[in-house]
């Protein structure tokens, strides 16, 4: 969870800075709008399409970076959780294998 936190606020930052160069140096505001960019960066991550048509090459290539990163953070996710249970079902396997055994002794010996 906080993996994902960190995420979003380094790619609103980065998307920040993107937005500093890449606005007109005539036309930039006093200041840049934390919320709105934590906003789409965070809708970013949930699969939200942003409006592509207004996306400088600079913007494209941050994005691609987010879904890349996004997807390896996930995947990294499911395997520690895997791995998490396979290890659980581990420690418990012999256990189990003896209680099936005490199970079919006790049937054996009451026939």
């Amino acid at each position: 969870m906080l993996a994902l936190v960190g995420r979003v606020f380094l790619f609103t930052l980065v998307n920040l800075i993107a937005e500093r160069f890449d606005t007109d140096p005539n036309n930039q505001p006093k200041y840049l709008d934390f919320g709105k960019e934590f906003t789409f960066t965070y809708m970013v991550l949930f699969g939200a399409n942003p409006d592509l048509k207004n996306l400088t090459a600079v913007r494209w290539i941050i994005l691609l970076f987010q879904t890349v990163f996004i997807n390896i953070v996930m995947l990294n996710l499911l395997i520690s959780v895997i791995m998490n249970s396979f290890d659980r079902m581990k420690s418990i396997e012999k256990a189990t294998e003896y209680k099936a055994m005490a199970a079919m002794l006790s049937e054996v010996e009451t026939n």
